[in-house]
């Protein structure tokens, strides 16, 4: 008697996958933002670049996502899976910087969303085209 072979690498499975991966580090993101000041390790970086980091590898995950979960467009055909990460990440990050200002020794900063922005923004651009080329997008549609 054969077994069956599983296919663990199929299109439900990797959406799982990048799904916990994505809520995970929006987790920790928030932890992290609501965090006071003192309390976050020093890293000899400039905060902005912390920022366009986070920001962009927070949007690689949610593009992929939303694009596994609903291919090229959401909201039947009216909106692009690019258009919503930018618009989804560019509010949160709003909202986070609020937020902030509400946090111990940080501060909502202009400078910080404009970070973010461009990470999503930068992410965006590289990720789209990948997802179009026919061969990672039948890996990602199996």
């Amino acid at each position: 008697m054969r077994r069956k072979r599983v296919n663990w690498m199929n299109k439900k499975t990797i959406t799982q996958i990048i799904g916990a991966i994505l809520l995970l580090y929006w987790v920790t993101l928030l932890i992290l933002t609501s965090t006071p000041a003192p309390e976050l390790p020093k890293v000899d970086i400039s905060d902005k670049v912390v920022h366009f980091g986070a920001y962009f590898v927070l949007a690689i995950f949610f593009q992929l996502y939303v694009f596994l979960k609903k291919g090229e467009s959401v909201f039947n055909g009216k909106i692009k899976t690019w258009a919503l990460t930018i618009i989804v990440l560019m509010l949160y990050g709003g909202v986070d910087e609020v937020h902030q200002a509400f946090i111990p020794g940080r501060l909502a900063d202009l400078l910080d969303f404009i970070a973010d922005t461009l990470g999503v923004v930068t992410a965006v651009i590289l990720l789209t085209p990948l997802l179009k080329q026919e061969v990672i997008a039948k890996f990602f549609r199996r």
